[in-house]
């Protein structure tokens, strides 16, 4: 009987792979002001799509059965990450805080803003948009030997380029 290996990677970035990523790129490109919900203070923990690919690969060489968080190591603020990628992108983009209290309140002006398609996020983004989301990845270092080669600032910023290639600048 095989191990069975269960990969819980962070949020996927990487050149191609945008997502909800695309409105950010567009803001920054565009250099329109960068909402964050609450102070910034909180992080979002990523992982390139290059790391998730040999994540995968030491998962085949494994011989035991276990579930592995797959993300960088030390995730910065969101504050720190998004000022970076627009330092690199050379945008004149500046972040914007949006008080996430009274959650309910803000909740239901999201949810119409996005039903009138005028909110500058998706669900997914801000529902977990303030939240601190920090995975533990030790078991996957103890386990598969995994430790990401790319950090979240880097791996964010060449998803950002590879944004701007596709756009024929």
């Amino acid at each position: 009987m095989a191990a069975v290996v269960i990969l819980r990677p962070g949020v996927i970035i990487g050149p191609g792979r945008r997502g909800p990523m695309e409105s950010l790129f567009a803001r920054i490109r565009s250099h329109q002001p960068l909402l964050i919900l609450g102070d910034g203070r909180n992080r979002q923990h990523m992982v390139a799509v290059s790391d998730v690919a040999r994540a995968c690969l030491l998962a085949l060489g494994t011989p035991a059965p276990g579930t592995f968080n797959i993300a960088s190591q030390d995730p910065a603020t969101i504050r720190e990450l998004l000022t970076e990628v627009c330092r690199r992108a050379g945008s004149r983009s500046r972040l914007v805080t949006v008080p996430v209290r009274p959650a309910r309140l803000a909740r239901l002006a999201l949810d119409l803003l996005w039903s009138l398609r005028l909110s500058p996020w998706n669900p997914e983004q801000y529902r977990i948009a303030p939240l601190d989301y920090v995975l533990d990845t030790s078991a996957g270092r103890r386990g598969l030997g995994f430790a990401a080669r790319q950090h979240d600032t880097d791996a964010l910023f060449e998803a950002y380029r590879g944004y701007v290639a596709s756009r024929g600048d």
